[in-house]
C-alpha cells in the first residue's frame, strides 16, 4: 500500500496514481470489448448483491465494480491484517485478487487554502480465501429475487421515492427534465420483471440529476450524454443488486458502447468519476426509501 504524506504530494506518487487509474481502466475496457461490462456481470450473490467490508458495511462506487470483477461468490472482503484480527488466516498460496480504494484530500503544506486529491490502495482478500473466520463470514448462498411478478417490497421502496412517475401505454421509457417526470410503459410491455425494474431505476437515477437535486446538467454538458447514461446504468446496477435483483442491460445499452470506449481511452478517470456520481445518485434514492439503505 502506498500512503501519501498529506504534506508531500510527490511527482512519483502522482505518477503511481495515474498508472493505477490507467491499469484499472484498461481492465474495464477489455471487459466491455469482451461483451461483459463489469457492472452488468451475472453472478451468484449474497447479502443483497453488494460486496461487504469485514464489518458488514457495503462498499461504495468504484470499489463495487472492482470487487465484482473478481468473480467471487462470497460477499465479504478484508485486508490480511483484518483477517488475522478476526482469527482467520489467508490460505497458503492465495494472493489478493484486487485492491480497494480510499479517496481523500490532503492540504498543501505551503498553501493552507489549497488541497490535493489522493487515493490510497489496499490489497484485500475474499473470505473464501481465508480459513478460521467466524461462521457468518461463510453465508449460505442466496439466489436472486424472482421478479416474474411484481415484488411488493421493491415496489414499496421505489414508490417512496418522491419522483413523479407517469405510466403511458406504448411510450419509450424516459426522464423528462422539462416537466421533471419519469415516463414508464406498464409492466405488461416489458419482456420480464427484471427489465421493468432495471428500466425504472435507470430513469430514477436520471431523475436525481435535476437542478433541484444533484444538479448534473453542467456535468452532462461537459462530459456528454453518454456519461450520464453510464451513470444511470451503473446506478441502476448498484441499486438492483442492493434490492436482490440481477443487474440487467437496457435495450439501448449497445448504442453507447463505442462512446464509452472512446472516453475510457481518452480519460483514465472517466469510469471512476461515473461510479462516484452513480453512488451519489443511489444514496439520494436510498434516502427516500422506507428502509433508507446506505451503501457506505
Amino acid at each position: 500500500m502506498h500512503k501519501c504524506n498529506k504534506y508531500d504530494i510527490s511527482t512519483e506518487y502522482l505518477m503511481m496514481e495515474v498508472n493505477m487509474y490507467a491499469d484499472i481502466t484498461q481492465q474495464i475496457i477489455k471487459k466491455i470489448e469482451d461483451g461483459c461490462p463489469p457492472w452488468l456481470r451475472p453472478y451468484n450473490k449474497f447479502g443483497g448483491g453488494l460486496p461487504l467490508r469485514h464489518n458488514g458495511v457495503p462498499y461504495r462506487g468504484m470499489n463495487i465494480i472492482m470487487l465484482w470483477m473478481c468473480d467471487h461468490d462470497n460477499p465479504y472482503w478484508m485486508t490480511y491484517n483484518q483477517a488475522q484480527q478476526l482469527g482467520g488466516q489467508v490460505k497458503k498460496g492465495q494472493k489478493s485478487p484486487t485492491k480497494v480504494f480510499h479517496f481523500g484530500t490532503a492540504k498543501d503544506k505551503d498553501k493552507e487554502d489549497r488541497f490535493y486529491s489522493y487515493a490510497k490502495a489496499y490489497s484485500v482478500f475474499n473470505a473464501s480465501q481465508i480459513t478460521g473466520l467466524p461462521s457468518h463470514y461463510y453465508p449460505k448462498q442466496e439466489l436472486y429475487i424472482n421478479a416474474d411478478k411484481p415484488v411488493a417490497s421493491i415496489d414499496k421502496q421505489l414508490a417512496d421515492i418522491p419522483a413523479k412517475v407517469v405510466e403511458v401505454d406504448g411510450c419509450t421509457p424516459c426522464y423528462r427534465p422539462a416537466t421533471d417526470e419519469v415516463n414508464m410503459p406498464p409492466w405488461s410491455d416489458f419482456v420480464d420483471g427484471l427489465a421493468y425494474y432495471s428500466t425504472k431505476i435507470h430513469e430514477l437515477v436520471h431523475w436525481t440529476g435535476h437542478e433541484s437535486r444533484l444538479d448534473r446538467l453542467g456535468l452532462k454538458n461537459k462530459k456528454g450524454y453518454a456519461f450520464e447514461e453510464l451513470v444511470a446504468e451503473m446506478g441502476a446496477s448498484f441499486m438492483m443488486a442492493q434490492l436482490g435483483l440481477e443487474p440487467t442491460a437496457r435495450d439501448d445499452h449497445a448504442q453507447y458502447i463505442s462512446s464509452w470506449l472512446k472516453a475510457l481511452n481518452n480519460d483514465v478517470k472517466y469510469v471512476f468519476e461515473a461510479a462516484k456520481v452513480a453512488q451519489q445518485a443511489v444514496e439520494l434514492l436510498n434516502s427516500h426509501t422506507a428502509e433508507d439503505v446506505a451503501i457506505a
